[in-house]
């Protein structure tokens, strides 16, 4: 399935010189796919598309490369080689629970933890520490009652 473009027809803006070009460009998708969310029949082409890019990304390490170049940069501002970087330096395991990332993509791979109050990149986290994290929503206090509970729970433990 090809995927559908998006129609510029009628696009007040932009030359290819114009320094605002990107945003104006994010700023008219935007409205675009917002439209087309507002009918049952614009909803289903943009799953259409959706799950069509995906499924090339999927199928392309070169696009899947590409995508979490643009995630690092655009989500954490992180090149690619401050990520390599930060994985080198923790010798390649997850930060918290000192394993290597095992299993299928995207899960094989260590990602990028964060700060969400202030955006501050951490370390690397496998799949599961950095679910949890976020599960516990970043809360010390939480995460230690969560550890009292299994130490008191715990077959191991002496309780």
């Amino acid at each position: 399935m090809e995927k559908t473009k998006v129609d510029m027809t009628g696009c007040p803006f932009p030359k290819k010189g114009d320094p605002d070009r990107d945003a104006k460009m994010r700023a008219y998708k935007a409205e675009y796919h917002r439209r087309k969310r507002l009918t049952p029949e614009g909803r289903a082409e943009l799953k259409r598309d959706s799950a069509a890019a995906v499924a090339r990304r999927k199928s392309c390490p070169e696009l899947q490369r590409k995508h979490r170049e643009k995630q690092f940069r655009t989500t954490h501002g992180l090149t690619r080689q401050e990520a390599d970087a930060m994985i080198e330096k923790q010798g390649g395991l997850c930060a918290i629970c000192q394993k290597p990332a095992t299993g299928k993509p995207p899960t094989d791979r260590l990602h990028v933890d964060h700060c969400h109050e202030t955006g501050k990149v951490r370390e690397m986290l496998c799949s599961k520490c950095n679910t949890a994290l976020g599960q516990f929503q970043d809360d010390v206090a939480t995460l230690q009652y969560a550890i009292e509970y299994l130490k008191k729970h715990s077959n191991k433990g002496t309780n």
